[in-house]
């Protein structure tokens, strides 16, 4: 009979073990983190569990969102409290061990062996008796000394996203290049300049909304949705790319704005940027504010390009090719274009072009002088470049810096800065490099060459000659416009003003017709 009773005592003690060893049912299910009543967490963080039971242990799928980075884990808690092999991102290996402290509650300690030495982790976990809430006292010891935060869980896929704050520490570095110089065009001072956006994050990023601000905090003009994608490009993207918004880690973004300014330009602009992260579940929006970038120096004015009637100026917009210009020549990312006009001509009937298209003499641009819009030395001089049959293009010249600007005069003006001719007849260049020239003087003549579809003056200034440099702004001292074209089926057409009106200082919109002294 004694050996009976120890038998007995022994499989109750068996029957003990197996059910103080399994946790209670309740734990299973989705939870996600209520960054609200959390404290301590690291920025921006949210953190979803789906937690299954096998076997008397329970498995726990751990995926964490934070301003710096995602991550998934998985981890096996086993009610045994012997060691069972761990591992943790960045901290290292070691063993984890965990004990039932109650109908609902447990705790676990893992010790761990990393890079940066030794790491002990301790969490008690509890749940609220109706199972719907679950926290999660977490304390860390290491070489980081020792922290301590606490979790809050509910049970479900998501919880209401706090409101949009302000953060810091969001890894982005917003830049810009070239500091605007204002101008006037229209009527109106203009700031143009690019917002360059590197993602420091390790993960996506979405690009909600822009705000451009004054020195006083007035607000210039905002972007969100179908605006901001309008005007952004993504370097090193296709140009097919659907979400240009949506920004990898280590990939740039960079934002063209043209800002009209009612009144004087301000002495600074600021910029407020929003963000939220893709594979975020609340959507939560983390706002970014640069510090101020001052307003760079006013313009410089110049004389026209060119004398007479009908001119028009073409492709200078937001959204120009010239604009958005940004490509890499000899290791260096500018826009020398920034500010590039196009200036074909109507001739005195109204008319741009007759006859047979395909022949240059035919436009009313072709042939007409060239001059020179200051007092300055000739920089460099390219000629010889055959003319190309408009429309078409001869073969590689659109991949040769030089080339690409065909027979072509550029002037060093004071200031170092250079004003560039492209385009131009072959043998119509009358100067040489080095001499100098002034204002008035004739250094070519209108044509057709180079990475051209059909004749016109391409004209622009920068800090670089031909395609090097950045793009600056500029006005013309003195013109008047005399009418605007209006695209009309495939040809544009325009009709004059009643009155001409007489303009100073200023850059000719696009598409204005105007008429130099």
């Amino acid at each position: 009979m004694k050996t009976l009773a120890i038998t007995v005592c022994a499989g109750a003690m068996s029957l003990l073990l197996a059910a103080t060893s399994a946790p209670e049912p309740g734990f299973e299910g989705t939870w996600s983190l209520d960054g609200r009543r959390s404290t301590a967490l690291p920025p921006g963080m949210e953190q979803r569990m789906t937690i299954t039971e096998d076997g008397g242990s329970l498995q726990v799928k751990t995926f964490i969102v934070t301003d710096f980075g995602d991550r998934t884990q998985e981890d096996r808690y086993v009610f045994d409290e012997a060691g069972h092999d761990v591992q943790n991102p960045g901290l290292g290996a070691g063993k984890r061990t965990a004990r039932l402290t109650g109908r609902h509650a447990f705790t676990s300690i893992d010790r761990l062996t990393g890079p940066n030495g030794e790491t002990t982790i301790e969490r008690a976990w509890s749940m609220t008796d109706d199972e719907r809430e679950l926290t999660i006292e977490l304390t860390s010891s290491g070489f980081a000394g020792r922290t301590q935060t606490r979790r809050v869980f509910v049970r479900g896929e998501s919880v209401a996203p706090p409101p949009p704050s302000a953060s810091r520490l969001f890894p982005v570095d917003l830049s810009i290049p070239i500091a605007p110089s204002p101008f006037r065009q229209g009527g109106k001072v203009q700031l143009v300049y690019e917002l360059v956006l590197r993602n420091f994050r390790a993960g996506d990023i979405e690009w909600k909304r822009l705000e451009v601000l004054d020195d006083a905090g007035r607000t210039l003009e905002a972007f969100e949705g179908a605006a901001l994608a309008a005007n952004l490009s993504r370097p090193g993207t296709p140009p097919s790319l659907e979400q240009p918004q949506r920004i990898g880690g280590g990939m740039v973004a960079v934002a063209y704005l043209w800002i009209e300014v009612d009144g004087p330009a301000p002495h600074a602009l600021r910029h407020r940027a929003s963000f939220s992260l893709p594979s975020a579940s609340t959507g939560r929006e983390r706002i970014v504010e640069s510090q101020p970038t001052p307003i760079g120096a006013p313009c410089v004015a110049v004389g026209p390009p060119a004398r007479g009637r009908g001119w028009v100026a073409r492709w200078i917009s937001n959204t120009s090719f010239h604009r958005r210009g940004l490509f890499p020549v000899d290791g260096q990312a500018q826009i020398a274009q920034r500010f590039a006009i196009d200036w074909n001509r109507y001739d005195d009937a109204g008319v741009e072009q007759r006859g047979d298209e395909s022949d240059n003499a035919t436009y009313s641009v072709y042939g007409q002088d060239v001059i020179a819009v200051a007092d300055a030395t000739v920089a460099k001089v390219i000629d010889g470049v055959v003319q190309n049959s408009p429309p078409n293009i001869a073969p590689g010249v659109g991949l040769d810096p030089d080339k690409a600007l065909g027979n072509s005069v550029v002037l060093e003006l004071p200031g170092k800065l250079f004003a560039t001719y492209a385009h131009l007849q072959p043998g119509s260049i009358p100067v040489k490099a080095g001499q100098q020239v002034h204002r008035g003087q004739v250094v070519g003549r209108v044509g057709n060459s180079g990475n051209a579809t059909g004749p016109h003056l391409h004209f622009h200034l920068a800090t670089g000659p031909g395609l090097q440099g950045e793009g600056v702004p500029y006005v013309i001292d003195s013109f008047e416009r005399i009418g605007a074209e209006r695209p009309e089926g495939d040809k544009p057409a325009w009709q004059p003003e009643p009155r001409p009106t007489p303009l100073r200082a200023e850059l000719p919109v696009e598409h204005a017709v105007v008429a130099f002294d």
